[in-house]
């Protein structure tokens, strides 16, 4: 809503009584000059050399200047209209709506408490000094104001939407919601009512009486953009990349240079596997939008999913351009020198990315594995050991540990790190088929044929692969009387334990 809208500058007393069209364009006449007259004075003289300051052209002068979208030149009138009237309540409150309008909010705060303190029950001009707490962030001191202007008249619709949007600011999106419903009947706050609606029922999760708010809001305001935009929103919240993609492009048909319109398009393209549309969408924000990391980052992300590596170092290069510490663009770097075969160069984007974020997992797990190819076994299992700090129950990662330690001719701390993995993932043969190998070569003969059995009960085709990694060993006397041991006690209900087998 315009907090000008009620400004009429030509609402004057017609002294001819006619008002007649020529009267109308001679009062715009007379104020055009009015502005080539004051544009051309030097507006540091004396106030009693500016004979010609009356304070009803003034004000007259203010609102033409408003109507006209003159509000540089209004804000100037306004402060002198308060040099000359000022005991005036209303020229204190238009001066600090104008001075809001020009985001200058602490002197619009300071206009408005001379408003004030000359009409302290002016429900619009507590109204708007609430508005300006509420753009400084002074959320519980604008609520007050908007309660105040209510209790002197409850019928301030003005005051009610105002309330609603600062609750919503606050976070307090039921009571918004309630407030904003309360809103939707009245035509003149239906649009805009039902926007707000639509936005509190996305933050409470409510997408259902989200959708149904945009839609009801769309209905009455069909080329707004911004409700398609927040349509495509709640959609690709809910999953419905299809439709969020629909919406996106009705917010891009109506303005086309939203940049966040197209980057959102790219993701929702991006989640339903349409990853050259995706990457036509990301490119088309940064036309937009050339700085954007985000946009920059996630077109990388595109290009490395269709391995086109190359392109997608050059893309995470520009994110970190504009965000040296972008750790997600040092990572999916590493992740394409890796691919291209390039491990340190890969290790040097991880520590990078490091450097950042110590916290992540999946960078010191990508790390230990580019340590791993390049033959750093030690310095490997450093970093699985901080994979597992961050992650202890990640199944996968204490196997990759168990079979570094192996590399590094560890077994006994090995069969430990396999049975971790099989703790935490019981029906994975490949856990068990490691630890049995671990203990073997740890000259544990009976524990090894316990996870050996497990394994081939898991997956048959491990018992190939035991073949030809051990041929020999198949044929071990020893070992066979213990695989004969294990089977009968399978064969007896027992269950297979890693405890010896007496």
């Amino acid at each position: 809503m315009n907090i000008y809208d009620d400004y009429d500058p030509f609402a004057f007393e017609d002294e001819s009584g006619d008002g007649s069209k020529e009267s109308h364009d001679d009062r715009r006449k007379y104020f055009e000059e009015e502005l080539t007259r004051f544009r051309d004075e030097k507006l540091d003289k004396e106030p009693k050399q500016r004979a010609f300051l009356n304070p009803e052209i003034l004000e007259e002068l203010v609102d033409y200047c408003i109507e006209n979208e003159k509000l540089e030149e209004a804000l100037h009138y306004s402060k002198l209209l308060t040099e000359h009237a000022p005991f005036s309540a209303q020229a204190w409150s238009r001066r600090g709506m104008l001075e809001a309008h020009h985001n200058d909010f602490e002197n619009a705060l300071q206009s408005y408490q001379r408003g004030l303190a000359l009409d302290p029950i002016d429900s619009e001009l507590i109204t708007n000094y609430g508005v300006v707490l509420e753009s400084l962030g002074n959320l519980d001191e604008a609520l007050e104001m908007f309660d105040r202007a209510l209790s002197i008249e409850p019928s301030n619709d003005e005051a009610l939407f105002s309330k609603g949007i600062c609750l919503q600011k606050a976070d307090r999106y039921r009571e918004a919601a309630a407030i904003f419903s309360f809103l939707v009947p009245k035509e003149e706050y239906a649009k805009d009512a039902l926007y707000e609606l639509g936005f509190c029922y996305d933050s409470l999760d409510e997408f259902e009486k989200a959708i149904s708010s945009y839609d009801a809001h769309l209905d009455l305001d069909p080329f707004n953009h911004s409700g398609w935009y927040n349509l495509g929103i709640v959609y690709n919240r809910m999953g419905m990349y299809n439709k969020a993609i629909s919406c996106y492009e009705m917010a891009l048909a109506i303005k086309e240079e939203f940049p966040a319109a197209w980057y959102n398009r790219g993701n929702a393209y991006a989640n339903v596997g349409k990853l050259n549309e995706a990457i036509e969408s990301y490119k088309e924000c940064l036309k937009h939008d050339p700085e954007d990391v985000s946009a920059w980052h996630n077109l990388g992300n595109a290009y490395e999913e269709l391995l086109r590596w190359r392109d997608a170092i050059r893309c995470f290069t520009q994110a970190l351009k504009f965000n040296p510490r972008h750790s997600e663009s040092y990572f999916g770097r590493g992740s394409c020198y890796d691919a291209l075969d390039h491990p340190r160069k890969a290790i040097e984007d991880y520590d990078a990315a490091l450097a950042i974020n110590n916290k992540s997992s999946e960078l010191w797990y990508a790390k230990a594995d580019a340590l791993y190819n390049l033959g750093r076994v030690a310095d490997a299992l450093l970093s699985y050991k901080m994979v597992l700090e961050l992650t202890p129950t990640d199944f996968e990662a204490w196997y990759d540990f168990a079979e570094t330690l192996v590399e590094d001719r560890r077994y006994s701390e090995a069969a430990n790190a396999y049975e971790q993995a099989s703790l935490l993932e019981p029906e994975w043969a490949d856990s068990h088929y490691g630890r049995a190998k671990a203990l073997y070569l740890s000259e544990m003969m009976v524990e090894s044929a316990v996870e050996l059995m497990i394994a081939f009960r898991i997956d048959e085709t491990k018992r190939k692969n035991f073949e030809s990694e051990f041929p020999t060993l198949g044929n071990e006397e020893a070992f066979r009387q213990l695989e004969e041991i294990v089977a009968r006690q399978s064969d007896e209900g027992k269950s297979l334990t890693r405890e010896p087998v007496m």
